[in-house]
């Protein structure tokens, strides 16, 4: 296996599950808020199809089974900087994760790949709103 792609699988699959509610959820729901930090740094260019397929497949699969109907996600690429405005939270639901994977998928597929990727600099913010 690359290392680049071990490194976009691993990008790609690390989820932050905060175990407080999501902010829109009904009153007494459990949802849960997965953060999928994508490199999309020029070093991962050559990666951009692994880890499009990556994404789409845990989005399709609801975290390999961990996303519960009401769980929200957020796709957050980043550079030397963290891009948390472009892909808005959305609500998964195990009717809708085809759909909900091609169009995350989409969105990978938009990316501009350039620059450095600063991977601290993405945990510390994914940390950030976790707390």
């Amino acid at each position: 296996m690359r290392p680049n792609f071990l490194l976009a699988l691993i990008l790609a699959t690390l989820c932050l599950a905060a175990g407080a509610p999501a902010a829109d959820a009904p009153a007494g729901a459990s949802g849960h808020r997965f953060v999928f930090l994508i490199d999309a740094s020029s070093m991962m260019e050559p990666s951009r199809k692994a880890t499009e397929q990556a994404v789409e497949e845990l989005i399709a699969s609801g975290a390999s089974g961990q996303m519960q109907a009401g769980d929200e996600f957020v796709l957050w690429p980043y550079r030397l900087k963290v891009v948390n405005d472009d892909f808005p939270p959305t609500r998964w639901s195990p009717t809708n994760a085809v759909a909900l994977a091609k169009s995350s998928g989409d969105f990978l597929r938009g990316l501009k790949y350039e620059g450095a990727g600063l991977f601290y600099v993405a945990l510390v913010e994914a940390f950030r709103v976790i707390k």
